[in-house]
């Protein structure tokens, strides 16, 4: 997967408008050639805050609705009856994070999934600047290798417990868009103190 990465740090001005969105996607599965995204979120880091009253989400009905599926991510098929279309949901989301930078959790899943619902419906990928809160735990770990330290998780539940954030909503969109917000506010706080010493 191509992508370009972004820096670590947000925008820290108060007055800038620039963001660091937050994304989770919800998934079907893991397949992106046979799965298909049912719930995506977008929540935005301004000046080092998450701006929840900002934060956006919907469900999405897959292109192979069936009314007697199975439940995913708690959602049942009735709750994704009147989701948005794929295509609605992609110019929502594209609408909402402009040109500002993307945060994920594990990025080359959910670029994976966009990257193909773009090629589906014959749109060009935008090639957004990303940051991935795993990237940043895999810096961190490299780290604490060196002076003999244990590893941190990868897991997003796993590493914000070793890094003392508390449980959350976990598996579904929004929550788990927090959750990676949070996360990666913690990471850059240790970072900047690490810098500074």
């Amino acid at each position: 997967m191509r992508w370009a990465r972004a820096a670590t740090r947000a925008p820290s001005g108060a007055g800038d408008d620039a963001a660091l969105w937050a994304i989770d996607l919800e998934m079907t599965g893991l397949d992106p050639a046979v799965d298909h995204i049912i719930e995506v979120a977008a929540v935005p880091i301004r000046g080092r805050r998450i701006r929840l009253g900002e934060a956006w989400s919907t469900r999405i009905r897959p292109e192979r609705y069936r009314p007697n599926g199975t439940v995913a991510h708690q959602l049942m098929p009735v709750d994704l009856a009147d989701g948005a279309e794929a295509v609605a949901a992609l110019d929502a989301l594209w609408q909402v994070v402009g040109d500002d930078a993307l945060l994920f959790h594990f990025a080359s899943i959910d670029i994976g999934f966009l990257q193909v619902l773009h090629e589906r419906i014959g749109r060009p990928w935008p090639r957004p600047a990303v940051v991935d809160t795993l990237d940043l735990l895999e810096r961190r770990n490299r780290r604490r290798r060196q002076v003999g330290d244990g590893e941190l998780p990868l897991q997003l539940d796993a590493a914000r417990a070793a890094l003392g954030l508390p449980a959350h909503d976990s598996h579904r969109a929004l929550g788990d868009a927090v959750a990676t917000a949070e996360l990666w506010l913690a990471l850059t706080a240790a970072d900047a103190a690490h810098r500074d010493r």
